[in-house]
Order: C-alpha cells, then sequence, then structure tokens
C-alpha cells in the first residue's frame, strides 16, 4: 500500500499535467510524458496497478470458463446477470463482490419496499451462499465462487 501523502502528490501532479497539456495533444500522448517525465510518482504505483490490472484480466478469463448453467443448478434458480450499484452503473454479477451485491440487494428492498419480493429472496439466496466464500477469500466474485461451488460439488458426486 502506497503512503497516502506520496498518492496526493500524483494525484495533484496529474491534475497539473492535465490542465496544462495542450488540448491539441491526445490524453494517451500526455499520460506517456508524464509517465517518462515523473518516474519517482510513478514507480511506487506500478505494483499496485499491475496487480489490479491482472485481477481483472483473470477474472474475466475464469468467468469463460464457468459453464453457464452452474449457478442456476447450485442455487435452483435463474439469477440477474447484470447489477446496479450506489454509483448508477450497472455490472454483470459474475464479476461482482459480496459487498457489490449487498449494495445491489439494499437498492431493490428501498424500490420494492415489499415484506416478502421474490427478487429479494433471490438476492438474500445469492447473499447466503456467497458469504461463506468471502469468509475465506476476501473480494472473491459471485462467478469464483460458483467455480469453487462446482468443483467441490464435482469432487462429492465422484467420491
Amino acid at each position: 500500500m502506497v503512503d497516502v501523502r506520496v498518492r496526493e502528490e500524483l494525484n495533484a501532479a496529474i491534475e497539473d499535467a492535465a490542465k496544462g497539456a495542450d488540448p491539441a495533444i491526445s490524453s494517451l500522448k500526455v499520460a506517456e510524458e508524464f509517465y517518462e517525465s515523473r518516474p519517482d510518482l510513478i514507480e511506487p504505483f506500478v505494483r499496485e496497478w499491475v496487480v489490479e490490472k491482472l485481477v481483472f484480466k483473470i477474472r474475466r478469463e475464469r468467468a469463460k470458463l464457468r459453464s453457464p448453467g452452474d449457478s442456476q443448478l447450485l442455487l435452483g434458480f435463474a439469477v440477474p446477470k447484470k447489477i446496479e450499484i450506489k454509483s448508477g452503473d450497472r455490472i454483470p454479477l459474475a464479476q461482482a463482490t459480496l459487498s457489490r451485491i449487498r449494495e445491489y440487494r439494499a437498492l431493490v428492498w428501498k424500490q420494492k419496499r415489499a415484506g416478502k419480493d421474490p427478487e429479494v429472496e433471490k438476492l438474500d439466496a445469492v447473499i447466503s451462499f456467497l458469504r461463506p466464500y468471502a469468509r475465506k477469500h476476501p473480494g472473491i466474485t459471485y462467478a469464483e465462487a460458483v467455480a469453487l461451488a462446482s468443483k467441490t460439488k464435482r469432487k462429492v458426486a465422484a467420491s
């Protein structure tokens, strides 16, 4: 984890570079020039950014490997393909963590204001399914938990 002071210094330098750049120059070119001219500010973040990018790519590849029916077979019902989060963005459920699914459940409950809504009940089941995996593997996505559960289920069935 990079020191907050260093992060603030980097953010200020990026803001200055963006403001001071010629509007005719592309953002890519400004970023490349910034990268070359300020290695002292960039270097502390390289590992963090690379790992973040790798996690994104690995999650996407793992999601491709998952059988589309695994989730429905494990839970006994279809789940939404995408969920809305507080920012208003919609993300694939497969890439959502427990906290994101809880955010979505709170939004749905708030909109429905119903005691027993089928959509809220399904989300409660998804949360109950994901909770033990999230305890063991903080930050695990729904797709990763389904893959783990499927693997475990196959092993149990094979024994």
